[in-house]
């Protein structure tokens, strides 16, 4: 984004000032505040465009959401860059998130170091803006204005980003982390030099005396997957536990290397992945004896539950029950558990969640709990509660059922009548929360079926909302794509 603006761009705010001015009078009503035009741009973005604080602090006054993003999720901070320094601090000042970012990971911060615009970096720093994250791409504020030609600037934070790339801060018990962190995620040297030829590899598994092997599905950016290779990974006990009864290997999502899947297919890694559904990282598939998949498990596992699932591999439990089964015994209730959470953002019931005869007007999320379930009420404390996740889940239909209720019963998107407990084993959840994503149709998007933080959460909310299909429902992917298009938006202003 360039601080002077082309003659049509600069034609186009004055055209969107004169119709603010003319409508003036109805900005009073809340209900003319939340309008949008075909970009998902609301009254307020466009009163920011324009540059008029008056508009922007009447507009606020009426009900205007200060964080309200566009179709990009760039909120109407990320529009001030490059336009008024004051209505960049009228919307600060308002209680809009300094480090709010949009579809493609970028921030306010980072574009203004992009503009070169020294008089809203001075603001937005005051008002608490980070240099730690990165954009979705792995670029940071010092890369945006090095992008930008703005040299001088950006050698003058070099050393401050690179000395706050803080890495995971993980907690005592590995069952929480800075999800949005700045990581190159590395798969350890340990795992095996495979020439992803998967039937030989099960083949020198089986002859080294082991179970068969493991597929850790990862991406770079991915913090949950380094996370899991800095905690249950590097466990002692569970490496060495793990390394004695299969060999594993890593695979990146985006990699093009060629490969022989178990059934002899050939594949792109790349291609395997989306095959595989692994639509989020990392995705942990164990097989043994004649390429029989014995169990997959899906994002971040902390050591205690990694634990666990060691124990049902290492027992052969798997021949006589699902993984979730055995973890229900294992983890039975306790009198005084706690409940599970209530909360006002989900819909009250009984629930008819049938969407096989007519289109619904917004897509659904069904949270499966349960009592006692400690990762439940992590996931409301540090997800739920949070401001910017509520404010997308004003979008969705949402429901929230005990996986262990029998005695009601929930309509699926599908069109059965079935308890929620029988929906839960139906649909092969294993974990608690469950989080599904089904669209309008009822057609199931994606899922979070792990330990789930805030970060995650915002990125598969914006994915669903921006109506991916299933079979393109990955999330690096996606946010990959989003920063491509983030970029082109701000080069074409």
């Amino acid at each position: 984004m360039q601080f002077h603006e082309t003659q049509h761009a600069a034609t186009t705010r004055l055209l969107h000032l004169v119709l603010l001015m003319a409508l003036a009078p109805f900005f009073h009503t809340t209900a003319w505040a939340g309008q949008q035009n075909d970009a998902g741009e609301g009254a307020l973005i466009i009163a920011v465009q324009g540059g008029s604080t008056v508009e922007v602090r009447r507009l606020l006054a009426s009900g205007s959401d200060v964080d309200e993003p566009d179709d990009l999720g760039d909120t109407p901070v990320h529009h001030a860059i490059g336009g008024e320094a004051a209505v960049l601090k009228v919307l600060l000042q308002a209680g809009a998130n300094p480090n709010a970012r949009n579809s493609g990971g970028i921030s306010p911060l980072m574009m203004a170091y992009g503009a070169g615009r020294t008089d809203q970096i001075d603001i937005l720093r005051e008002a608490g803006s980070r240099l730690d994250i990165l954009d979705y791409g792995g670029a940071s504020a010092y890369d945006w204005a090095v992008r930008g030609g703005h040299l001088a600037l950006a050698e003058s934070i070099k050393a401050e980003v690179e000395a706050s790339q803080r890495g995971m801060e993980l907690n005592e018990d590995g069952t929480g982390f800075a999800d949005d962190a700045s990581v190159r995620a590395k798969h350890p040297a340990w795992f095996k030099t495979s020439f992803y030829d998967l039937p030989e590899d099960l083949v020198e598994a089986r002859e080294a005396g082991k179970q068969g092997i493991m597929l850790f599905i990862s991406a770079e950016r991915c913090s949950y997957c380094q996370a899991f290779m800095d905690t249950s990974l590097k466990d002692p006990q569970l490496q060495q536990r793990l390394r004695t009864n299969f060999d594993v290997i890593g695979m990146d999502i985006f990699d093009d290397s060629e490969m022989v899947a178990l059934n002899g297919r050939e594949y792109r890694i790349k291609h395997f992945v989306l095959a595989a559904r692994a639509s989020n990282t990392p995705t942990l598939m164990f097989f043994g004896e004649n390429g029989r998949l014995l169990a997959r498990v899906v994002g971040y596992y902390p050591p205690k539950r990694f634990g666990i699932l060691l124990d049902y591999l290492e027992s052969k439990a798997y021949e006589e029950q699902h993984f979730r089964d055995y973890v229900a015994k294992r983890q039975q209730p306790v009198p005084g558990a706690a409940a599970i959470t209530q909360d006002d953002l989900f819909e009250s019931p009984p629930h008819s969640l049938d969407r096989s005869i007519f289109t619904a007007d917004r897509p659904l999320m069904v949270v499966f709990e349960n009592t006692g379930c400690e990762p439940c009420q992590r996931f409301h404390r540090r997800v739920l509660a949070d401001k910017s996740i509520r404010r997308l889940l004003r979008e969705f239909d949402s429901v929230q059922l005990d996986a262990n209720e029998v005695a009601s019963k929930v309509v699926t998107p599908a069109g059965s009548a079935m308890t929620p407990k029988a929906w839960y084993r139906e649909l092969d959840l294993s974990y608690s929360p469950a989080v599904l994503f089904f669209d309008r149709q009822g057609r199931e998007i994606t899922r979070l079926d792990s330990e789930i933080l805030r970060f995650r959460m915002e990125g598969t909310l914006q994915m669903v909302l921006d109506g991916v299909a299933a079979s393109e429902a990955q999330l690096q992917r996606w946010r990959r794509d989003k920063v491509i298009q983030s970029l082109q938006k701000s080069a074409a202003m």
